[in-house]
């Protein structure tokens, strides 16, 4: 059971990375901001962090 749950979290994890990356490309082709670059910044670095706690339980 243990190795299904981390399978998951890490397919998750990975899902998680691919939006991440493709919001950022997104925001960087409609608007050339640095205050809006910034702010995808953060909300990689917290699915960052989430990816690290579900890893930690597992």
């Amino acid at each position: 059971m243990m190795d299904r749950t981390c399978k998951i979290v890490d397919r998750m994890s990975k899902m998680m990375d691919r939006r991440a990356k493709v919001t950022e490309r997104t925001v960087r082709a409609t608007e050339g901001r640095a205050e809006v670059t910034e702010g995808t910044g953060k909300a990689t670095e917290r699915n960052g962090k989430v990816k690290d706690e579900s890893q930690n339980d597992g």
